[in-house]
């Protein structure tokens, strides 16, 4: 690509970030392509709080395309459903539908057997950059190719996502459900430990993870360990006994906000410390971007150019032996040792793999802000992890420098994605409606959590905003009163929702 060039896509995009935006402000015009940094280092120097990646770690122009077709089909799909998502979103959510698929029987060997779950964060505004409305296509797909029994449920405690992981018990109404239904509840049981989970509101969940007293306290730490996805994980309590999962494997894409994260995620403070930040991947468009777009007016359809290879692949990959066996009046599911398609790594692949992980280790190393030591020391494992899913996917037993290729430049672009954050996160003069969520008032907090999860108890506003029952009673009582909430039966339990009049997506 020529300095005209260069110029040209320069003119096309007036962000912070320019190309790594990905969008234009015109909506009549095709989106602009992302730019890849392994090979153009100018672009690099449009923000100078990112660190340009050193000669000997960039690769080839052009190295990594077709590396991954099904990726490219997937991007095209999602951006004409998603019309005015945030580039990133797709290639982001795509990943997480391979990841998910995966379900821990891609492995490869680095220092020890290495597995394919990626955590992904799509970090924007709320309803400007539709993050739920692209992450709902990548889930959307996978219950379309019959793989959505690898989703976790989108609601639950940290103690019952361990319950789920480590069961081997069938619904005790197997006998009764549809062949189809079987099948599923079949396949949920014999992957047990392996799940992706989406979690549309992750703020809340980081909130709630951060109160000693709140039931999803323990959540930080279990992510934390299942990131490395061990040979198994056992958790013991007195009041629940032990629950013992083999091969556990998480992949998770959450939704948040910046707001949501500048009460935890400032310079110098806790999550960039402990590593359970260092274990996401950070999407990010820059707090300048907008995007505008039509949805089709057609009916939306997946078509089997995306669904055909999941299930072919997923087939491929297989699943253990098992027998069904009655205890206690439960079925039970005995599964053999799990088979894992294990690649090997190229000797070019080995070497970029080095390469970019050194440059990554320097860069870390002479920067004097240790905020994202912990990310920048595990971005070269992520880039590999998504290597090995396009070789698995692509039917390669190795994983040759086009797949790793691809990788680097998604995690070049997420590098870039990860520095924007902490950026927006400490920008004290930021243009938010609301810079800190815990400056809110209590009735303010309220209203934010039923205007976000639709219905609610008061249990589950008090989980969503931390505050304690004894506080959130009274107040709901004249938040109802007043006409800012309306209490409704549910099941014959009282929850509570905005008035129809007050219905928003801010």
């Amino acid at each position: 690509m020529n300095n005209k060039d260069h110029e040209r896509q320069t003119d096309k995009i007036k962000t912070r970030h320019g190309q790594v935006a990905g969008h234009q402000i015109n909506p009549l015009k095709e989106e602009s392509t992302m730019i890849n940094f392994n090979t153009t280092p100018i672009f690099n120097q449009m923000n100078a709080e990112v660190p340009e990646l050193p000669e000997e770690a960039r690769l080839p122009d052009r190295l990594g395309e077709g590396a991954c077709p099904w990726l490219d089909d997937y991007v095209a799909f999602s951006k004409k459903w998603s019309p005015e998502s945030y580039h990133g979103y797709h290639e982001a959510c795509g990943l997480f539908v391979l990841s998910t698929v995966a379900a821990r029987r891609v492995v490869f060997n680095l220092g020890g057997v290495k597995a394919t779950n990626l955590y992904i964060l799509l970090v924007g505004r709320t309803s400007i950059h539709a993050k739920t409305t692209a992450a709902r296509i990548g889930t959307g797909l996978l219950k379309e190719a019959n793989l959505g029994w690898l989703l976790a449920p989108n609601e639950i405690t940290p103690q019952k996502l361990i319950e789920i992981m480590s069961s081997k018990a069938l619904p005790k109404n197997y006998n009764s459900l549809s062949a189809h239904a079987q099948k599923n509840a079949l396949n949920r049981v014999r992957t047990a430990g392996q799940r992706g989970w989406f979690l549309d509101e992750f703020g809340g969940n980081i909130a709630s993870m951060m109160q000693l007293s709140s039931v999803m306290f323990g959540i930080k730490n279990l992510i934390r360990i299942l990131d490395s996805a061990p040979e198994d994980y056992e958790y013991s309590t007195i009041k629940r006994g032990q629950n013992l999962i083999f091969n556990p494997y998480l992949s998770i894409l959450g939704n948040i906000t910046i707001a949501d994260l500048i009460p935890y995620a400032k310079k110098g403070n806790t999550l960039w410390g402990d590593g359970f930040l260092a274990r996401f991947c950070m999407v990010v468009p820059p707090n300048d971007n907008l995007s505008f777009g039509r949805f089709p007016n057609e009916e939306r359809v997946f078509p089997e150019s995306l669904t055909s290879p999941l299930k072919e692949w997923s087939d491929r990959l297989g699943f253990p032996e098992y027998q069904i066996i009655d205890s206690e009046g439960q079925k039970i599911v005995k599964c053999e040792q799990t088979i894992f398609s294990s690649l090997t790594i190229s000797d070019e692949t080995f070497d970029a793999y080095y390469e970019y992980r050194d440059a990554l280790k320097m860069m870390m190393t002479n920067n004097p802000d240790h905020d994202l030591d912990g990310n920048y020391s595990r971005l070269a494992e992520k880039a590999l992890r998504i290597a090995a899913l396009f070789a698995s996917l692509g039917g390669s037993e190795c994983i040759e420098l086009a797949h790793w290729a691809k990788a680097q430049e998604i995690t070049e672009h997420w590098r870039v994605g990860l520095h924007e954050l902490h950026r927006q996160v400490n920008d004290n003069n930021r243009d938010q409606p609301k810079a800190y969520i815990k400056d809110m008032s209590h009735e303010e907090q309220i209203l934010r959590a039923v205007r976000k999860k639709g219905v609610l108890d008061r249990r589950g506003i008090a989980q969503f905003t931390t505050l304690k029952t004894d506080v959130i009673k009274p107040i709901m009582a004249e938040l109802v009163q007043e006409g800012k909430l309306t209490a409704i039966n549910d099941n014959g339990k009282e929850c509570y929702k905005l008035p129809s009049s007050k219905l928003n997506t801010s």
